[in-house]
């Protein structure tokens, strides 16, 4: 179901609170040391070791790399002058410091980070609102509120977590999940059209699923694929938001691009066992495919490098400690055992690849009352 732009402009316009729109910059344990100097125009490389972001939180961790590789971004929930609330940290990949940290509201389901082509702007989905960020001074730029959704009485409106933004950076796609009710009834999501120029949602449609867990745009910013708890779909976006098409019915809940756009690594769990398949994106034909229990062995945080050549992803048996990395190979359908790194700690919430091709960014968390708080973990491949 598609909603006209006249409907979705009442109430969208961005709206900006002077109480967050400051950045709290703060200093932080880092590591020591600094990057070989190089080509200043190449990425730069970050310095393996442990940064500590947080003393107490109790959800995911998520993040993205600046362009230039010097900056990891992240997204947690934290409690920070007695304020508890979700934060976005800025780290320094050079000398392993939280460089700033700028609260994004009260607590409320987030996701994945995302920045616009050029790296000026940073664009998080937090409750049901679209925080945009300017990455030069770290300070809120934005928050716009997601299209009201129609609640039956005692409904929750649902949060728009998953964001991805058009290659010509003109256009955001929002995924939000659907009402929930106050017995555990859910309605349908839907994929939101933001319009960066015109600075207003102008388009929207509905999925069968209920929360819309990831997004990809596909370079030539015709088609975007969508995972949902149901299904991971295809829409066609040449001229506004299509009608989704089922592409597969397990592999759902995590997407990996390559970089032209040819390759697609979705995983996902249905029922009793997980899933991954990768797939020729021209005519979605799946060119690899994996299966696997869940809840005894997973991959879970695909990761592609800047060429595409590698896809990285956590895994291994339930509660294994060290977290093992596992290389996969688009080109030859296959794992590469050569790569044997691990994460030591137990419970990682999200893996990114640097710019450079060579550094992974391992975020997540320590629960036990001798270790809490949240971790980046920097390795190099």
């Amino acid at each position: 179901m598609r909603t006209s732009a006249s409907a979705l402009r009442r109430g969208s316009r961005w709206t900006v609170s002077a109480a967050t729109a400051v950045a709290l910059l703060l200093g932080g344990a880092g590591v020591a040391g600094a990057a070989p100097s190089g080509d200043p125009d190449s990425p730069a490389s970050g310095i393996p070791g442990a940064v500590r972001l947080a003393e107490f939180t109790w959800e995911k961790v998520t993040e993205t790399v600046s362009p230039d590789g010097r900056t990891v971004y992240l997204v947690l929930t934290d409690v920070v002058g007695g304020r508890q609330g979700v934060y976005l940290s800025t780290v320094d990949t050079q000398t392993g410091t939280v460089t700033a940290r700028l609260p994004l509201g009260d607590p409320a389901p987030y996701g994945r980070p995302a920045l616009s082509p050029d790296g000026d702007r940073l664009y998080v989905g937090v409750g049901s609102a679209l925080y945009v960020i300017d990455t030069g001074a770290t300070t809120l730029e934005a928050r716009i509120a997601a299209p009201e959704q129609q609640l039956p009485a005692g409904w929750t409106p649902g949060a728009a977590t998953s964001v991805a933004p058009d290659p010509d950076g003109a256009t955001l796609y929002v995924g939000q999940s659907g009402p929930s009710g106050p017995a555990g009834q859910e309605q349908p999501g839907r994929i939101l059209e933001f319009s960066l120029g015109d600075e207003e949602f102008i388009d929207q449609t509905a999925v069968t699923g209920h929360t819309v867990n990831d997004l990809a745009v596909l370079p030539d910013g015709n088609h975007l694929y969508a995972g949902t708890d149901l299904d991971l779909l295809r829409l066609d976006i040449s001229t506004g938001l299509g009608t989704a098409e089922v592409v597969n019915l397990g592999a759902k809940d995590e997407l990996a691009l390559s970089p032209d756009g040819s390759f697609l690594l979705a995983l996902g769990s249905v029922r009793t066992y997980s899933e991954g398949v990768g797939l020729e994106t021209d005519t979605d034909e799946v060119r690899f495919h994996m299966k696997y229990g869940s809840g005894y062995f997973e991959f879970h945080h695909p990761a592609m490098n800047a060429d595409g050549s590698r896809v990285y992803l956590l895994g291994g048996p339930s509660y294994t400690v060290p977290v093992p990395l596992y290389t996969f190979v688009p080109g030859e359908n296959r794992f590469d055992p050569g790569v044997r790194l691990s994460v030591p700690e137990p419970y990682v919430h999200a893996l990114t690849v640097g710019p450079d091709g060579h550094s992974l960014y391992v975020a997540g968390c320590q629960y036990s009352d001798s270790a809490k708080g949240c971790f980046l973990r920097t390795l190099r491949i």
